[in-house]
């Protein structure tokens, strides 16, 4: 769900977004008033338009969203402030409902329908400004299709549809053509020869796209990008190992039509495209499609950590979608921002106040020995709380949740516990921290003095990170792991300048025992794993410590 207001603010202050200048309601969609609002069919996704006025004012406003009138004018003629106005168009902007009448370039005698449909779709990646721009780059863009000689009906078909679809320019050729010009080449069949093509492409910074149609199965994508994928050749083999030697397909015509669905997408920047960065095997029985990790493939197999980096890695700037950067938006999203682990039920002890750091030219040495000779409460909240808390006591401020250290999303996913050990000021224990009020809540099972593999013996206090994996995953999937991750060194490398910055040294332990930590702070590591165990360590007098 998305809120007016936070959309209006959104884009008045977010260089991402750009409502349209003169906005029209997009050809198509159908308005259902309900009880608890107006639903609106048509688009990518089904909105509900809440609010018991909603009706009332798109009633009112929906007649003037012709791309004929700017901002101004739809707030005079409607009779309402150019504030709610500027509202509601933000609105109906972000649930993908307007296009931009400034931006609808003539496209002839395109096909109307075409001209709709895509109008109604631009909002799944905001690529386009209106129906007729992603029209426009379809009309301008070119496609060589080579194949090979067994592949050559297939690859008519593949051709026909393109097309049909309003490619400019389409070619096909014969496997080895290096014919390629700047186009995007398909490479049909499973000739060598078609090696050569793809490093003819590649030579003039263009894309391929390769593909086998093999008896029932069809295997097509990636768009192969060199900077940021594997080659074709490493890719065939991928290919090759995934296909055998069937009998052609009785639904070629399906099959090329499927193809040729991902590769418009990709040409006109509108709508998801499965086999953009995956590799993407169809059973034409039973319409299953899976999504293969596109890498090389080693003697033993594609490692597995190799795998999930590269089916989760940023595609090129040329490929990104703004409508990515318009989920964190979403009320959910921003609720998320606000969450933060809490042990209700637990004994509680306020935050010292902050220690001041020590005044230093230029950033501390985290790896300098410690000047300090005590480890107080005082510098131990100022790391904890500068490391995983939020500014400003701990609260919003005017609606934003402000961290000390950068995270994915503003999730905050990073979450800090302490082992303190012999702190000046707190009490031996195992504390959670939390961040919502800035407090620690005790752990009465856990030992503050356990034996913890990469733990320094000589620690006035062990400072554990965890990752919030569950709240993350909620908003980004699978990106979520790299998140919690990301954020976890970005945290790390915060609190050991700032125990540098108090004389305190650090000892990042370089492998830990996770289970034996999971069970000491009494957590679910499939829901947050551990991310980093940090030894803080002062040059206490040895006789001092026990």
């Amino acid at each position: 769900m998305l809120e007016a207001v936070a959309m209006s603010h959104a884009a008045l202050s977010d260089p991402q977004f750009r409502l349209p200048s003169r906005p029209r309601f997009a050809e198509g969609l159908v308005v259902v008033p309900s009880d608890g609002g107006v639903i609106v069919e048509g688009g990518p996704t089904r909105q509900l338009l809440g609010g018991r006025s909603a009706a009332a004012v798109l009633d009112r406003l929906i007649p003037l969203l012709d791309g004929e009138h700017g901002l101004e004018e739809l707030a005079a003629e409607s009779g309402r402030s150019l504030a709610d106005t500027h509202a509601t168009v933000a609105l109906l902007y972000a649930s993908g409902l307007l296009e931009d009448g400034a931006v609808a370039p003539e496209v002839g005698d395109a096909d109307p329908q075409a001209i709709a449909f895509y109008a109604r779709t631009i909002d799944s990646t905001r690529v386009n400004a209106s129906g007729a721009q992603a029209m426009q780059r379809l009309r301008a863009s070119r496609a060589v299709v080579a194949a090979d000689a067994r592949s050559r009906g297939f690859a008519e078909m593949i051709a026909a549809e393109l097309t049909a679809g309003g490619v400019g320019s389409v070619d096909l050729v014969d496997a080895g053509s290096t014919a390629v010009d700047s186009a995007l080449v398909l490479l049909v069949g499973a000739s060598p020869l078609l090696s050569r093509t793809a490093a003819a492409a590649a030579a003039e910074g263009a894309g391929a796209y390769p593909v086998r149609l093999d008896g029932e199965q069809l295997l097509y994508g990636p768009f192969v990008e060199p900077s940021y994928t594997p080659h074709y050749d490493d890719l065939a083999l991928q290919i090759d190992a995934e296909a055998g030697t069937a009998e052609p397909t009785d639904e070629p015509a399906f099959a090329a039509a499927m193809v040729a669905g991902d590769v418009l997408a990709l040409l006109s920047r509108v709508g998801a495209v499965p086999s953009q960065q995956s590799l993407v095997r169809l059973d034409l029985r039973t319409l299953v499609q899976e999504r293969l990790v596109a890498v090389s493939s080693t003697p033993d197999g594609i490692p597995l950590a190799y795998a999930f980096e590269a089916s989760t890695a940023f595609p090129p700037r040329s490929l990104a979608s703004p409508k990515d950067h318009q989920v964190h938006y979403k009320q959910s999203n921003i609720v998320l921002q606000r969450e933060s682990k809490r042990w209700p039920s637990a004994p509680t002890t306020p935050l010292t106040q902050r220690a001041a750091i020590r005044q230093v030219d230029g950033l501390p040495d985290p790896a300098a020995p410690a000047t300090a000779t005590d480890l107080t409460a005082g510098m131990l909240a100022d790391i904890v709380t500068r490391t995983a808390g939020n500014r400003d006591e701990g609260t919003p401020r005017e609606g934003k949740v402000r961290r000390w250290a950068a995270t994915g999303g503003n999730l905050g996913s990073v979450q800090a516990y302490v082992l303190a050990r012999r702190v000046d000021g707190l009490a031996a224990g195992v504390y959670g921290y939390q961040r919502g009020d800035d407090s620690y809540a005790l752990l009465p099972w856990a030992d503050p003095s356990a034996d913890l593999a990469g733990v320094s013996e000589s620690a006035d206090a062990v400072l554990v990170l965890t990752g919030a994996l569950g709240r993350v995953a909620s908003k980004y999937a699978a990106f979520s792991w790299r998140i919690v991750h990301l954020d976890a060194g970005v945290a790390l490398a915060q609190a050991r300048l700032l125990a540098a910055a108090h004389g305190v040294h650090t000892e990042v332990a370089p492998a830990w025992d996770d289970d034996a930590v999971a069970a000491l702070l009494g957590i679910d590591q499939d829901a947050e794993p551990i991310t980093a165990v940090v030894s803080l360590t002062t040059r206490r007098p040895e006789g001092s410590r026990r």
